[in-house]
């Protein structure tokens, strides 16, 4: 079961992130007129305003329904995930891009409300191979500089995991047969946080004085 202090965390977190826009609001692209699933860009119920000529509109945070039975699915494929990010995705949808975390920036999976786990599912069917040596891939580094990833057999006695990055070109340029090596991809890692909690109470401290 997910912790309600967690919850709150992550909550606190999202709204300081939302609210340090100010008077504004952020914005995203409408999936007006059709409003597909399928399509990248702001649900109808997340809408706060009038669609622009350009097709932006501004979106509002929402309650999330994502279930816990949901989140199992996921880790069905990932193995437990830390308890921090679980309580992530269960507790606002929001379309946050960039988000600020310390003095960097990272790609946090979107949870828009008509499909919320549907970006992470792409960042894991994309980054399988870090999947199978133990690096659970959940954002990017800047924009899109390479995968950010929980390193699950470095798991800690809390369940959270060590955060780390890798270069997008350094996984490239691998040969096919050190793809998914555990040691190979071990040497390449860059430590980012001890944990996913450390990384968010980064964020929180600084959310106040930076637009996400």
């Amino acid at each position: 079961m997910i912790d309600e202090t967690d919850r709150r965390l992550i909550h606190e977190w999202l709204d300081a992130l939302y609210g340090a826009w100010g008077p504004g609001l952020p914005c995203h692209v409408s999936k007006s007129p059709d409003y597909s699933v399928e399509a990248s860009g702001v649900p109808r119920d997340m809408e706060a305003g009038p669609i622009s000529v350009e097709g932006w509109v501004a979106w509002r945070m929402l309650p999330s329904t994502v279930t816990e039975d949901e989140v199992e699915l996921i880790e069905r494929r990932t193995s437990r995930l830390p308890p921090l990010f679980q309580a992530y995705l269960v507790s606002r949808f929001h379309l946050f891009d960039q988000i600020q975390v310390g003095s960097d920036s990272y790609l946090f999976p979107a949870l828009p409300s008509d499909a919320p786990l549907r970006e992470l599912q792409w960042r894991l069917a994309a980054w399988e191979s870090l999947l199978n040596a133990g690096f659970v891939p959940f954002a990017e580094y800047h924009n899109g500089w390479g995968p950010v990833c929980f390193d699950r057999e470095r798991r800690r006695d809390d369940g959270d995991c060590p955060v780390v990055w890798f270069d997008h070109e350094a996984l490239h340029g691998l040969p096919e047969q050190r793809v998914g090596d555990r040691d190979t991809l071990e040497s390449l890692a860059q430590p980012l946080y001890p944990g996913f909690r450390e990384m968010i109470q980064c964020g929180l401290d600084r959310s106040g004085a930076n637009r996400a």
